[in-house]
């Protein structure tokens, strides 16, 4: 009976986050531009709402220690306090790391999977039957999004989940999405760095997998763990000192223009504890380059968040890599690896519903959760 109870609750877990992962995904296509009612945005919260209660009454019920008690009204507290001061993200973020505390890393990715499988869809379908626009100003497919990057990225993030479940044997199926979803974004969507980031997982994953100097070398051990600190630091150089050199203007050119809008925002909004509120102007001297896009998770993040939150996510990206190599997780791995990399142009490093990395590396800092959780 108990053990009945148990997986009774284990699926429920699963499906509140494959709804709250699908609500996020779908409303923040072109449907939030279309339907502005508060009624939608309120929806999102009180999903937010129902996974608190969850995971409240599932802390409740089982038998934790002390120390999970302490993250989880430390990591409650933090998101309230964010919340409170308007910085959204950060609380999304921080409720999504306290719901998954109670599910190991199979059961978070296979319910990203499905989350971002139906909020596509449902973006999809509505473009296909004129609700949501299916083409940009540009005239390029969009498939009911605000932009062509968007739906590449999320087809790639499904072609990369899917072949990470480890449940059944889908070796020609996910070969079948994973090739389906580089043509769509070559063909369709134009998404460079989508593309890139899906040869970049199958590379990383076969070094790690078949090369031997990969196996257990302190050297890899340490590379990995300064990962993000080291693309934190080139973001901020190459914004910091936009116009001092012209190598850093040529590499302006091939990254599209990402270090002047970096140079810009850091000039008129310097990194602060809490973060800036950012304003857009379209004309005059305080013109904003760029007009809002603003893309380079590196630098977006704590510009927009604050250092504090920033750190620490750094923090947990870093010993998550390193734990990761060491227990020879090296599946889960290439994905934060991907991740982190195309977090030096995007923002979907940082993104709570558009992957599962950001919450899992702020778990990965409680030593129970990566004993019990990870498989």
């Amino acid at each position: 009976m108990e053990l009945i109870i148990k997986n009774e609750n284990k699926i429920l877990q699963k499906y509140l986050l494959i709804a709250a992962v699908a609500y996020q995904v779908f409303y923040n296509s072109s449907f939030r531009v279309v339907n502005t009612a508060n009624i939608w945005k309120n929806l999102g919260y009180a999903s937010l709402v129902i996974l608190l209660i969850y995971c409240f009454f599932e802390i409740v019920r089982t038998k934790n220690s002390i120390h999970t008690w302490i993250l989880f009204f430390i990591f409650l507290s933090v998101a309230v306090m964010y919340f409170y001061f308007g910085k959204f993200s950060v609380g999304m973020i921080l409720v999504f790391t306290i719901y998954i505390f109670f599910m190991n890393t199979q059961d978070i990715l296979s319910s990203y999977l499905i989350g971002i499988y139906l909020g596509t869809t449902g973006a999809i379908i509505l473009s296909l039957i004129q609700v949501l626009p299916i083409k940009d100003s540009f005239g390029t497919i969009v498939l009911g999004f605000k932009n062509p990057n968007t739906i590449g990225y999320y087809f790639a993030m499904i072609a990369m989940i899917q072949i990470m479940i480890k449940k059944g044997n889908y070796k020609i199926l996910n070969f079948i999405v994973y090739i389906t979803a580089i043509y769509f974004n070559i063909k369709f969507f134009g998404n460079e760095t989508a593309i890139m980031m899906m040869l970049l997982f199958i590379l990383v994953y076969i070094l790690f997998n078949y090369m031997r100097i990969f196996d257990k070398n302190w050297i890899i051990t340490l590379c990995l763990g300064a990962l993000p600190f080291i693309l934190f630091f080139i973001a901020l150089y190459l914004g910091n000192n936009y116009g001092e050199y012209n190598y850093i203007e040529k590499i302006n050119k091939i990254v599209t223009s990402r270090p002047v809008i970096w140079h810009y925002y850091l000039t008129n909004y310097p990194l602060s504890l809490f973060g800036n509120d950012v304003q857009i102007y379209t004309n005059g001297l305080a013109y904003t380059v760029g007009q809002g896009a603003f893309d380079g998770a590196y630098i977006y993040f704590p510009i927009l968040n604050g250092i504090l939150p920033f750190i620490i996510a750094l923090f947990g990206l870093s010993i998550s890599n390193v734990y990761l190599y060491k227990s020879r997780n090296f599946i889960l791995l290439t994905l934060f690896i991907v991740l982190e990399i195309s977090g030096f142009s995007e923002n979907l490093l940082f993104s709570f519903y558009q992957s599962p990395v950001i919450v899992m590396s702020l778990a990965m800092l409680s030593k129970t959760w990566r004993r019990e959780n990870l498989v």
